[in-house]
């Protein structure tokens, strides 16, 4: 439902209001009532982005090295769960530690150590052992990789993932992306490996939260005509058209634009940048901004016709003249 507030303020006067009656706030436009020729310039579109604490549940029989290296991230609210749950929804990540249970998430991200997601990823080949290779920047940045692992399960190679670790040339940590759902798979037990009371664990857990939780891929939630909004194919645009698509996404609307994936929906406004009117006149027309400066030329041309016209009559009148 829509709310709205009517304020009062006078030509050329400053005022603060506060709206202490709107309610989760997250978009919404600001609207001058007056009548003059340029009517778009009298009205404003805004979002606002609210930085929310991301939802972690961990799924574990009391890790307390996950359990540390989860809690330190300011960023996050951690809950706890043991691995009787039954059904995963309402959290912006799963950590699930090993276990022998098939998990089913359908919303979120997850980070999983030795344990299976239906339709996510799959297992290939079990207790390898071998000298981990770290192959992904993202994940392994500033770690020594000086840990020991005993043993570990492979991932099943698919289009979907990345190889991050290796064993040889199996892969033993996997990031991705399948059914909207990012992810992170470690295909060894925590309690297998001397990683987790190393410095490199918590270094591993916060470039792995960075990585499932990161915000879209934009820099405003302002922005301005002819800008683009560059999403991932993750996301689904909306225009305020109502017209779909996903990717980069040029601005040529004035209004709200949603962005959507399987767990969150944002909102970007988008304005016409005032400051290119200081050189000339212009209008929209559907959300698109057309030239009208002709307005100006016709202004113009009418002042020449009537100085002509009047040259004229003083020629008349000067010939009348002379024939008398």
């Amino acid at each position: 439902m829509d709310q709205i507030k009517t304020i009062s303020i006078k030509n050329r006067e400053t005022q603060l209001f506060v709206f202490n009656e709107i309610k989760v706030l997250e978009f919404g436009k600001v609207e001058i009532d007056i009548d003059d020729d340029i009517k778009f310039n009298n009205e404003r579109f805004f979002s606002v982005k609210e930085n929310k604490k991301k939802k972690v549940l961990l799924i574990s029989d009391d890790n307390i090295f996950l359990q540390k290296a989860l809690i330190n991230n300011q960023n996050i609210e951690l809950y706890k769960s043991n691995k009787e749950i039954e059904k995963l929804e309402g959290y912006d990540l799963y950590v699930i530690d090993s276990s022998d249970k098939v998990f089913n998430v359908d919303n979120g991200a997850v980070l999983s150590f030795n344990s299976a997601v239906l339709n996510l990823f799959k297992f290939n080949k079990f207790d390898l052992t071998g000298q981990l290779i770290m192959n992904d920047k993202e994940l392994f940045q500033y770690l020594k990789g000086k840990f020991y692992i005993e043993k570990s399960n492979s991932f099943i190679d698919s289009d979907n993932h990345k190889k991050c670790g290796l064993f040889d040339s199996e892969a033993i940590v996997i990031k991705g992306i399948s059914n909207n759902i990012k992810y992170i798979a470690l295909g060894f037990d925590i309690y297998d490996t001397d990683f987790p009371i190393t410095p490199d664990f918590p270094v591993f857990i916060d470039h792995s939260l960075n990585y499932l939780l990161e915000d879209m891929d934009y820099d405003s939630f302002n922005v301005l005509i002819n800008d683009k909004i560059n999403s991932s194919e993750k996301y689904e645009v909306t225009t305020p058209s109502g017209s779909k698509m996903k990717g980069e996404c040029q601005i040529f609307e004035r209004g709200i634009f949603l962005l959507k994936d399987s767990g969150s929906i944002n909102y970007i406004s988008a304005n016409i940048d005032i400051s290119e009117f200081n050189q000339s006149e212009k209008k929209i027309d559907s959300g698109v901004i057309q030239e009208v400066s002709s307005i100006n030329i016709k202004k113009d041309i009418s002042k020449w016709f009537l100085l002509l016209a009047l040259c004229l009559l003083i020629i008349e009148w000067v010939v009348y003249k002379y024939e008398k």
